[in-house]
C-alpha cells in the first residue's frame, strides 16, 4: 500500500512539475531547466527506498511459499532495475538518466509486478 501511495505521489508531483515547466518554458528557460532537472532527480530518488522494499519482498517470497517463486525472482529483478534507475541522479541525459529508458523500464516492471501479484492473489485457491 505504501509503495502504491508513493507511486501516486510521484505521478502527481511529476505532472505538476511538468505543468509548471510548460508554463514557464516560454518566459524563463533557466527556470524551466531547473524544474526539469528537479523532476528528473526526484524520479531517480524515488527508486532508492523501493530497492529495499523489493529486496524484502523478494526475500520473503523466495524463502517461503506465501506467493509463487517467480514473483519473488521478479522482485529481485526489480531491485536491479531500481538500482539502474537510481543512477539517474548522476546522469543528465541518455538511457540511464531520470527520464531515460532505465527509469521507464523499472517503473513498467513495477506496475507489471503489481498486476501479476494481484491476479495471483485473486485466482489462487484459498487455504
Amino acid at each position: 500500500m505504501a509503495s502504491l501511495l508513493s507511486v501516486a505521489l510521484a505521478e502527481v508531483l511529476g505532472a505538476a512539475a511538468q505543468l509548471l515547466y510548460a508554463t514557464t518554458a516560454s518566459s524563463n528557460p533557466d527556470v524551466a531547466k531547473a524544474i526539469s532537472e528537479l523532476v528528473s532527480l526526484g524520479f531517480a530518488l524515488y527508486f532508492l527506498p523501493l530497492m529495499a522494499a523489493w529486496a524484502a519482498a523478494g526475500a520473503v517470497i523466495t524463502r517461503t511459499a506465501v506467493l509463487p517463486a517467480w514473483l519473488g525472482w521478479w522482485a529481485w529483478l526489480l531491485v536491479a532495475a531500481s538500482l539502474v534507475a537510481s543512477v539517474g541522479m548522476f546522469v543528465e541525459s541518455g538511457p540511464l538518466s531520470g527520464r531515460g529508458f532505465g527509469a521507464l523500464a523499472a517503473l513498467l516492471g513495477q506496475f507489471g509486478w503489481y498486476v501479476a501479484a494481484s491476479i495471483v492473489l485473486v485466482v489462487r485457491p484459498r487455504v
